[in-house]
C-alpha cells in the first residue's frame, strides 16, 4: 500500500481554527488532484462509500493531521 504525502505550511493558528484540520485536509488534496488531472475531483465523504474523494478513476480516503510544526498534514492513499 503506498501513501502520498502533501505537506501545508500555514502560520500558527488558533484552535478553533485547527478543529477543521481534516476538512483543511480535504481541500488540500482536491487542490492536488485539481491540479494534477485537470478536472474537478468529486467529494462523497458524506455518502458513507468507504471513501472520500472520487478523482478520475481513483478512490481517495483522505486523513488530516496537525502539529506544532506542520499545522496541517494531508495522507491520502
Amino acid at each position: 500500500m503506498y501513501y502520498k504525502i502533501v505537506k501545508y505550511f500555514m502560520p500558527k493558528l488558533s484552535k478553533s481554527t485547527l478543529a477543521n484540520t481534516e476538512q483543511k485536509a480535504m481541500r488540500l488534496v482536491m487542490e492536488y488532484e485539481r491540479k494534477r488531472t485537470g478536472i474537478t475531483p468529486k467529494n462523497v465523504s458524506g455518502e458513507g462509500c468507504g471513501y472520500d474523494i472520487e478523482s478520475d478513476g481513483r478512490f481517495i480516503e483522505v486523513k488530516g493531521f496537525h502539529n506544532d510544526r506542520y499545522p496541517v498534514i494531508a495522507l491520502f492513499k
